[in-house]
């Protein structure tokens, strides 16, 4: 394909615009520059547009009067830059920068933007440095495609005091991947990381969703590891995400994290008052009155922080049942939306919340202090190590279950057989019928550390000791004291010995294979030195990135996707994993040659 096909061709309104504004860009007033996008203001107009003067001053397109051409400054700069960074995709060298350049009469001078970008980020301006950081990028990554191995280590790490300082504070709101475009040919892409989406992703439940995905996605194939890593992110992380104008109507939802703390400390205290009251004599009238009034507040805590909880799950569970409806809930006024919304609530967690206020309730109103120890087993929710404890022996729940099931019915086994022939063994009034014998056996047998015989009488006068009670305790002994208790030992154990081989294949998987491409490390070593897989797992295929590049375009407006992003929405939206680059991989930033792999013969 020649050259010249890559272009993409400009409207004449747009070359107009876009050679006046990059041309200002240059000049811009350090007070309200002239801004081109205002009738009445400016010098020529484009072919076709018509100009009309206002005597109460510039208005905008849509006839809004201007009051800060700052901002509107502001605002048309980013508009151009986002322009002209998307002309810029798809091409490949120094050439499509050329040439679009050409095309649009503009002289893109990386110095130029460098000193830009320099004052935007001291003037603050983050969301136009950010623009002028990816356009100066997006330049350098072609220009030095030929150049030499020591221009190239500057690019990647910024020798310039400045650049490097300036990517530093921006790293965050600067996102950038690698893709798979329409025409199977890699591509990287930037996108400015949205506000909201930065805030959302440094809550509990958005890290908790990631480790998540870290333990649960599959990776013995390349293939069913990008799969389940997409459907993953479309169902949980982008929504977790990009929910936060849902959640920015409803503040108590922002103070979820808070209230879990504040509670907790609270119900340290109300347990250490406890003790006190139930101790000391001299402090008990002082301590109950200050144990009502901290019931009361821990009542009132307790009962906002199930509300939160509660409304910040609504979206989350109605998106499993309906997603046309989940994104409608900001919208929706029908109550029975609600409800639906709410069953899924019917779980442990939330049933752990509503059992929580409940108690807090029971404590201050009549059930007394001694009720608040319950409380205090928060410190789960807090301790990511309990997490993973308690996750790990969930993942082994079916074999537990079914494990107790076969222990309690060896015991009501032995117990049919104790009363039908050993009742004047038990002692008095423990096994006057059936229901009673097995009361006593599932009682005393589970704790007997010598078996059920220990609680049998024996070896006196009038009492049965012959070889059917030693059979009786000696099986019992075997089959549920040792056996059963051993098993149910050992499924523990190996549930943690479980999740600790499974997280240290997850280390050794990101340490030695990009979780993206599924390229080895060694690879990009040999490949490049200078930069190597460091290099390509943090800025080229950084997995968390990818999530922020589907809730961008989640978030984006439609009509102002460019080609590339739209036809990445419309994979995502299919669950497509044509997008995503497994088992391939550009050399470096730049690069045109790739690394690749033949998926069959994996």
């Amino acid at each position: 394909m020649s050259a010249e096909k890559e272009v993409t061709p400009v409207p004449s309104v747009n070359r107009w615009l876009l050679k006046r504004t990059a041309t200002r860009l240059e000049t811009v007033p350090e007070h309200g520059p002239t801004v081109p996008l205002l009738h009445g203001v400016g010098p020529e107009a484009p072919p076709g547009h018509s100009e009309t003067t206002d005597a109460e001053g510039p208005t905008l397109a849509d006839g809004t009067p201007v009051r800060d051409k700052s901002a509107v400054m502001i605002r048309l700069q980013m508009v151009i830059l986002d322009t002209l960074s998307a002309l810029l995709e798809g091409g490949h060298g120094s050439d499509t920068v050329r040439l679009n350049a050409d095309t649009m009469a503009l002289s893109l001078d990386t110095n130029m933007l460098t000193k830009l970008l320099e004052r935007a980020t001291h003037k603050g301006q983050e969301s136009l440095a950010a623009r002028y950081m990816i356009l100066l990028d997006s330049i350098t990554r072609r220009v030095t495609m030929k150049s030499s191995a020591a221009a190239k280590w500057a690019m990647y790490n910024d020798t310039t005091p400045m650049l490097k300082t300036v990517r530093e504070k921006l790293q965050d709101r600067i996102g950038s991947v690698e893709i798979v475009n329409c025409r199977d040919e890699l591509e990287h892409i930037y996108f400015i990381v949205p506000e909201s989406v930065l805030r959302r992703a440094q809550s509990d439940e958005f890290k908790a969703l990631k480790e998540r995905v870290m333990h649960d996605v599959p990776r013995d194939n390349p293939v069913q590891k990008c799969q389940s890593f997409l459907d993953m992110i479309t169902d949980s992380l982008v929504w977790e995400l990009t929910a936060c104008d849902f959640m920015k109507k409803r503040r108590i939802v922002l103070l979820q994290p808070q209230l879990l703390d504040a509670t907790f400390l609270l119900a340290i205290v109300l347990n250490v008052l406890t003790i006190i009251v139930n101790t000391t004599c001299r402090l008990r009238t002082l301590s109950k009155s200050l144990l009502w009034l901290l019931g009361l507040v821990h009542a009132v805590l307790s009962c906002a922080r199930f509300v939160s909880f509660s409304v910040s799950k609504l979206p989350m569970n109605l998106l499993t049942l309906d997603p046309e409806l989940a994104y409608k809930l900001d919208e929706a006024q029908d109550l029975s939306l609600l409800v639906k919304a709410g069953v899924p609530l019917l779980r442990f967690i939330p049933c752990y919340h509503l059992t929580y206020l409940l108690m807090s309730l029971c404590a201050w109103s009549f059930a007394g202090e001694h009720v608040y120890f319950f409380h205090l087993f928060d410190i789960i929710l807090l301790s990511s190590l309990l997490k993973v404890t308690l996750r790990s022996i969930q993942g082994q729940s079916l074999s537990l279950a079914s494990t107790g099931m076969l222990w309690l019915l060896i015991m009501y086994s032995f117990a049919m057989v104790g009363h039908q022939h050993f009742r004047e063994d038990f002692p008095e009034g423990e096994c006057r019928n059936v229901t009673t014998c097995i009361a006593f056996v599932m009682n005393f047998g589970l704790r007997a550390g010598g078996g059920l015989g220990d609680y049998l009488r024996g070896g006196e006068e009038g009492h049965s000791e012959g070889l059917g009670r030693m059979v009786f305790d000696t099986v019992y002994f075997i089959l549920s004291t040792v056996v059963m208790a051993n098993i149910v030992s050992g499924i523990i154990i190996d549930a943690f010995g479980e999740s600790r081989d499974k997280r240290n294949e997850v280390l050794l998987d990101q340490k030695n294979n990009c979780f993206v491409c599924s390229l080895p490390a060694a690879k990009f070593d040999r490949a490049d030195r200078l930069t190597g897989f460091r290099h390509h797992y943090k800025r080229m295929h950084n997995m968390w990135a990818y999530v922020y590049f589907v809730a961008y375009l989640k978030l984006k407006d439609p009509t102002e996707l460019t080609g590339t992003e739209d036809y990445v929405k419309a994979a995502v939206v299919r669950h497509s994993i044509d997008w995503l680059p497994v088992l391939r991989a550009s050399m470096g930033a730049g690069e045109r040659k790739e690394l690749r792999e033949d998926i069959s013969a994996e």
